[in-house]
């Protein structure tokens, strides 16, 4: 009879159990899925992307900030010169490819043309004075003489320096004993009338350019050529001047300008880039939670010197056990309540479910609860009235129905 009486005790403690499980999974399934936690905000840490002195701040702690307002401005004088002289660069690229483009005008065919004349008038009068000056011989002719001498100097050059060389070598060897140079002296001897008819041909220019000058001395006649030698080169070169500008600029010039002005536009482009990071925006509707800098401050690249927070959204981060993790998802609906505002509840939408488990904050459970491992379930929370605070304690209750909470 004693043996019996066990038993019956360990089949109470069962059954009591059971219905106790039972119990709380029905009070559960009537109350919902709950969590606790705390409403927190979104923090944005502010700072320039650049060094710099700070010239003006724009927005004090607890001031409210629309999307783009400006914080603060740093120091950019330096970089508004580089931007005018890059500025002046775009300015003076476009102004040559304009040019460029519109082809020669009216007035520059006339000076040209004109250019013509002046040169053509110069030579005439330059080769007047020639002829006058070599008393009937032509320019022609003389020129014709004087390129005769010079052409038959460089050939005596030319052979007199080929004797010479032989020569050169012949005494060389002679002076060693060697045999071989006798047969440079025959060879001297052979060059010997070449070199005579060199000097003659050389001799015969020389009198027909004398007998061509009749008179005036050689300088200058020399000189008067001279003259008309730099006619003609101005001559051609108005000519070549006026072929230009009549072409038109080839496909070549166009592309070389067309490079010119893009080069010049993306270096302007750069100096704008730059130019915004020295004024710092809030990126989005916040309150400003703390500012660390006045006028007059350096900061560094990187430095936060502003931190946000944005209230429109709030957050709120609840930690459910394993047992529960299956009954939520991503986009569920939810209610939040917080003591400030009794009987009401606020929509909330779950945007994050931790994929690994944590140990349980203190601030949330209960020591024995602490020894547990949990699920953080993060929720957004609109604000749009501003009435929830961060660091307020809330209460969630989850929608039990699974139903998506619509954004």
């Amino acid at each position: 009879m004693r043996r019996v009486i066990p038993v019956f005790v360990i089949l109470a403690l069962i059954a009591g159990g059971a219905y106790w499980w039972y119990t709380q999974q029905q009070t559960q399934a009537a109350n919902g899925l709950k969590g606790s936690g705390t409403i927190e905000a979104q923090q944005l840490n502010i700072g320039p992307e650049v060094a710099g002195r700070v010239v003006e701040v724009t927005a004090d702690e607890g001031q409210a900030v629309k999307a783009g307002q400006v914080l603060f401005r740093l120091d950019d004088a330096l970089l508004l010169a580089q931007r005018a002289q890059a500025q002046a660069a775009v300015q003076t690229a476009r102004a040559q490819r304009d040019q460029l483009l519109a082809g020669a005008r009216l007035q520059q065919l006339e000076a040209a043309q004109a250019a013509i004349s002046s040169t053509q008038a110069a030579l005439n009068g330059a080769q007047a004075d020639f002829n006058r000056l070599v008393s009937g011989a032509t320019y022609d002719q003389v020129a014709a003489a004087q390129a005769q001498l010079e052409a038959a100097q460089a050939q005596a050059k030319i052979v007199q320096d080929s004797y010479n060389a032989i020569s050169n070598a012949h005494d060389t060897l002679k002076s060693m004993g060697r045999r071989s140079g006798a047969g440079l002296s025959d060879t001297l001897v052979r060059m010997r009338p070449q070199l005579d008819a060199a000097d003659a041909q050389v001799t015969a220019a020389q009198a027909l350019l004398y007998k061509l000058y009749s008179g005036p001395t050689t300088p200058e006649v020399r000189a008067a050529q001279a003259r008309v030698e730099a006619a003609q080169g101005q001559l051609q070169a108005a000519q070549a001047q006026y072929e230009l500008l009549a072409a038109g600029p080839s496909r070549e010039q166009i592309a070389a300008a067309e490079a010119a002005v893009a080069q010049a536009q993306e270096a302007l482009k750069t100096f704008d880039v730059q130019a915004d990071k020295f004024v710092v925006r809030a990126p989005q509707d916040a309150i400003v939670l703390v500012r660390n800098l006045e006028a007059g401050e350096v900061v560094g690249p990187g430095a936060t010197v502003f931190v946000l927070g944005q209230f429109d959204t709030l957050q709120l981060t609840v930690y459910l056990p394993e047992s529960s993790y299956g009954s939520v998802k991503l986009g569920q609906a939810a209610r939040v309540n917080v003591d400030s505002y009794p009987g009401v509840s606020f929509p909330a939408i779950v945007v994050h479910i931790a994929d690994q488990a944590e140990f349980t904050p203190r601030n949330v459970q209960t020591v024995e609860g602490r020894r547990t491992t949990v699920y953080a379930i993060k929720l957004d929370v609109p604000n749009p009235d501003g009435k929830l605070k961060p660091g307020m304690p809330a209460d969630v209750t989850f929608d039990e129905s699974g139903n998506v909470a619509v954004k």
